[in-house]
């Protein structure tokens, strides 16, 4: 697989407008770019900006900037879940055996760890017990990937760190379903709360 990082500030797609909302991928479009990645990364021909029109276009926000994690289906990938640990540590074995198994994990993580709450949303390719590394949208592009402790205040694993974690899987993937899927899971791209 060719691995393939965006920055939501790159410059081309930085001042686009976030589905039909008046904040920007550079402000809100963490979780865009995030999906981007692995997407092109998995040979489907898309950038943030080229995924934030046909989402638009597709219904893949509700009200506005909200995403429809079971949009991207129709683009070649599955979505299995997602996991919520907003207020229970993260099950980090269970995302290890989703990546294990070549699925695609992104993570919600604290964009101040120890501060006020902003979410702020990574593409999770590693993960161990003490931190992981991610392709994080917010880093200017060419330096998109860096460790997870980033996004850990000290003294904190990736159980205490990680907040949510949506999976995706391709053909490849061996992944085992856990459950009924909402297939109008949504979540707030920047719009509840601050940060990328």
């Amino acid at each position: 697989m060719n691995t393939v990082a965006f920055s939501q500030r790159d410059e081309r797609w930085a001042t686009d407008k976030l589905g039909t909302s008046s904040l920007t991928l550079g402000e809100a479009g963490c979780l865009v770019s995030a999906v981007a990645a692995l997407l092109a990364s998995q040979g489907v021909d898309t950038d943030p900006g080229r995924l934030n029109a046909w989402l638009t276009a597709n219904n893949g926000y509700v009200s506005g900037n909200l995403f429809v994690y079971a949009a991207v289906e129709r683009l070649g990938c599955r979505f299995h879940e997602l996991i919520r640990c907003y207020q229970a540590p993260a099950p980090v074995a269970r995302l290890r055996d989703a990546l294990g198994g070549g699925a695609e994990v992104l993570v919600c993580v604290d964009w101040t760890p120890g501060g006020k709450f902003q979410q702020h949303w990574v593409w999770l390719t590693e993960l161990g017990e003490r931190s992981g590394h991610v392709m994080d949208p917010w880093q200017m592009p060419g330096y998109e990937w860096v460790g997870l402790d980033r996004y850990l205040a000290q003294g904190w694993t990736p159980a205490r760190g990680i907040y949510a974690a949506a999976i995706y899987g391709f053909a490849d993937a061996t992944l085992e379903w856990s459950g009924e899927r909402d297939p109008e899971f949504q979540d707030a791209v920047g719009q509840s709360w601050d940060g990328g």
